[in-house]
Order: structure tokens, then C-alpha cells, then sequence
């Protein structure tokens, strides 16, 4: 099947759908985009639009935790002197060589004793934090899971737990941050108490989104709107499926009650002391898809509403979106980016939420020609699996079904790394440095050659 001409054409666009998601991300890689929100001229360094004058300052510490901390600590190093020191906290595995910076490998997306130590360092460093010191911190996605910090009173173990039962209970991710944010001793809000002393400043690249920065990484270094009362709720939503444990219950209930101090809500003094911006989003990577795409010589649509939601049905709903574009004068391309999420069974197989809304997109897909869909995360890292994401067309069941592979039954499982696996469909770029949510590129061609 593979030596066809209908498959060689297939596979072009194929290619083509591949050649505009690596675009889109090279575009959002953290390098890229720190010149445009960070300065200097002389003594005076410019981060997110604030100055300050380093011949005031004593020190310059550098804090940087995410998927992207190590990029985005390469881009801020060039403004500043070789003597400023600081931390990367970054997944493991992701060791950059070249980062002439101290470097910390944690667990993601369950943490682990190496997040445990990151967070008391970045506590640490805070807490000694004086007027005269600047504390720089770069958040991307990841860090909330990669600075492991459980509130008194908890243990890593809880903070296990509790991430691994809210992740497989398809709760969004601003609910999940809220619940880490009270079971937390630096999210939050908090290490911005904790560094009340000091001048912050936080650039961040979100992943999320409506690019709310107390979402982002749990906020830590930006007011906590939300409340122990609703992270119970959270919690307690969950818990008939998947246990939470009886400490973390225990905390979230005595701080609804108000016998434990809520987070920061930004009525505290050194708030004036603390700046935070944005550097990246789904907006810049889906603008620089869409510049991709328009270069490939095709008609270009974005979808108008972010990817959120249940993957399974988005997958479906964007393969009738797909279906149904005007047609033009040659080939369609359609764009989305966002988040998704997937409640697993108790049946559950491997994959990650791009595969399983390519598989999703694979059965809607199914027998239909001229029609194929790339979804993959920006990260290049989808799910606990180490691919980014999957192609899927019109022969993809068919070719899933030759190999003993039945997508329904799949779907039904969370088994979409298998399916792909066993169809060629695996999207392997490799972990790329960014992290701006996941990527959809759909794609509309002429009628394929006869097999």
C-alpha cells in the first residue's frame, strides 16, 4: 500500500501539513521571542516594558522553570553580566549543554524528589531576596508540576497523588492549578510573599488560553483570585472516580472554613515591587502557521474559537469544519491551536490528547478523500508518550484495521499510541524548547490518483 501513487500523494500533503507545524513553532521558540520584551542600554535593563537600574542593584538572580525555561533563560543571558546566577528547573531529559547556568532535571507530568528540591531552592532564593536584589523569573508550561512544593502539613506523595488523580479526571487545566495552588507553599501568589523584599520581575510564555498569568505555571509570582472553597469543589468533584488523598482533603476543608490563610489576592504592599508580561501565546503560534501555510500556496482558515474541551470531540468537530470550508480555487488549510483534555477510564491504554483527537479525526475521516489532519503539541511532547502528536486521513482505519487495529475500540481505551504506531501516523519531531499549547493543521486537497 505504501508504494502507490495514491499514497506517495497522500503523503506530500502529508509532509506539507509537517513543514507548516515546524514553522509555526520555530516561531514560538523562547529565543526568538525574548528580544522582543527584554533591553538594555548602559545600566538600565528593560524586561516586559519596566526598567531598573542595575547600578542599584546588588544582585540578579535568574529563575526559570518550564518546558521552555531553558530557551528562555539562552535569550535573557546575552543582556545580562557573566556573574548573575540563578536556577533552570527543567523536565528531565532536557539538560541544555550550552546554558551557562545552574540546571535541575525534575519528573514531569507527576513530580518528583528533584521537583521537591527545586521548589525549596526557589524558596530559598525568595526568602534571602533584599531590597537591592532582582529576582528575574521565567515561567512556561510545566512548572507547576516541575516545582513540587507541598503546603505544611502535606508530602511529595500527596502532591503525587493528587496531580495523577486530577489529570486522568479531564478537569481543565485552570482547575487543576487552582487545587495546586492551595496545596502549595510557593504558587500561587506565594513566592511573591516570599520574596516581599525584593523587586520581581516575571516573563512568561503561555500555554494557556486566555494567557491568564495566575493560571500559568499556578501563578507564582501574580495575585490568586481563586479560593480554598473552590478548590474543594474541584476536588470533590473528582473524588467518587479517582482518590484524592485524606491530608490534601483535610487542608482544602480547613482553609474553606478559614482556619488557613488564603493566597495572595494582590491588596498586599509588594505588589508595586513586582512586574509580570507576556512573550508568546497561541496567537503567535497560529499567526505564524498561518504565514506558513499562506506560503505553501494555500487558502488559509483559523479557527475562530481556541481547541479546548474533550480531544475525542474536537478531533470529530474539526473534521466537519474540514468538510465543509468554502471551496476555493485550489487546496484549503485549516488552523487550531489551544489545549484539550481526556477523562480516562479505567481501561485506559497510552497516548496523549493529540492522539487521541487525530484518532477521533481518523474515524470521521474514514473512507473520505482529499482530507487529512496533523495534530501535535507545540512541545513536541504529547501526553506521557515521545511523540508531539498524529497524522490521520482517509485510509488511516483502513491501514490501523490491516495491522489488527480497531479504531473504535482504541478510542475507547486512550489507545491512540498504539493505533498510531501501528499506521505510520506518529508525529516525532523531538522535544522542541517551547510550549505554547498544541497545533492543529487541517488540510483540504484535490482528488487523489487512482491506487
Amino acid at each position: 500500500m505504501t508504494d502507490t501513487p495514491a499514497f506517495a500523494f497522500r503523503q506530500r500533503w502529508a509532509d506539507m501539513a509537517g513543514r507548516i507545524w515546524h514553522e509555526a513553532v520555530a516561531a514560538v521558540r523562547p529565543e526568538h521571542l525574548m528580544d522582543g520584551h527584554v533591553a538594555r542600554s548602559g545600566f538600565t535593563l528593560s524586561l516586559g516594558g519596566r526598567d531598573s537600574a542595575l547600578r542599584t542593584l546588588q544582585r540578579v538572580i535568574i529563575l526559570a522553570a518550564g518546558k521552555a525555561a531553558p530557551g528562555m533563560a539562552r535569550g535573557l543571558l546575552p543582556y545580562l553580566d557573566p556573574s548573575w546566577g540563578g536556577l533552570v528547573v527543567l523536565p528531565r531529559g532536557l539538560r541544555d549543554s550550552e546554558l551557562m547556568l545552574p540546571q535541575l532535571e525534575a519528573g514531569h507530568p507527576v513530580p518528583d524528589e528533584a521537583g521537591l528540591a527545586a521548589g525549596l531552592v526557589w524558596e530559598r532564593f525568595a526568602a534571602e531576596a533584599g531590597p537591592r536584589d532582582l529576582l528575574i523569573v521565567l515561567l512556561s508550561g510545566g512548572a507547576s508540576t516541575l516545582l513540587a512544593d507541598p503546603a505544611p502539613g502535606l508530602t511529595l506523595a500527596d502532591l503525587r497523588a493528587s496531580t495523577s488523580a486530577l489529570l486522568a479526571s479531564g478537569v481543565a487545566i485552570d482547575s487543576i492549578n487552582t487545587v495546586r495552588k492551595h496545596i502549595s507553599r510557593i504558587k500561587g501568589g506565594q513566592f511573591a510573599a516570599f520574596a516581599a523584599k525584593a523587586q520581581v520581575a516575571t516573563l512568561v510564555l503561555s500555554d494557556v488560553i486566555d494567557d491568564r498569568l495566575e493560571v500559568i505555571a499556578s501563578g507564582p509570582t501574580v495575585p490568586d483570585p481563586s479560593t480554598f472553597a473552590e478548590a474543594l469543589t474541584i476536588v470533590e468533584s473528582v473524588m467518587g472516580r479517582h482518590p484524592i488523598p485524606p491530608a490534601v482533603l483535610a487542608r482544602l476543608t480547613a482553609g474553606a472554613r478559614g482556619e488557613i490563610p488564603e493566597t495572595p489576592k494582590g491588596n498586599e504592599d509588594f505588589w508595586g515591587r513586582h512586574h509580570s508580561a507576556c512573550i508568546g501565546n497561541r496567537h503567535t503560534l497560529l499567526a505564524a502557521a498561518q504565514k506558513a501555510a499562506a506560503a505553501e500556496g494555500l487558502t488559509v482558515q483559523v479557527q475562530p474559537t481556541p481547541l479546548q474541551g474533550e480531544a475525542g470531540p474536537a478531533g470529530t468537530t474539526l473534521v466537519e469544519t474540514l468538510r465543509h470550508l468554502p471551496a476555493g480555487a485550489g487546496p484549503v488549510c485549516l488552523l487550531a491551536a489551544g489545549e484539550t483534555t481526556v477523562t480516562l477510564s479505567t481501561a485506559a491504554g497510552r497516548g496523549g490528547r493529540c492522539q487521541e483527537l487525530a484518532l477521533a479525526a481518523a474515524i470521521a475521516l474514514d473512507g473520505v478523500p482529499g482530507l487529512g489532519l496533523l495534530a501535535a503539541g507545540s512541545d513536541g511532547i504529547d501526553g506521557p508518550t515521545p511523540v508531539a502528536g498524529a497524522w490521520a486521513d482517509g485510509t488511516t482505519v483502513l491501514r490501523a484495521s490491516a495491522n489488527g487495529h480497531d479504531a473504535g475500540r482504541d478510542l475507547a481505551r486512550h489507545d491512540s499510541h498504539q493505533f498510531f504506531d501501528a499506521t505510520g501516523g506518529l508525529w516525532r519531531p523531538g522535544p522542541t524548547g517551547t510550549n505554547v499549547g498544541d497545533l492543529v493543521v487541517g488540510l483540504r486537497w484535490p482528488t487523489e490518483p487512482d491506487s
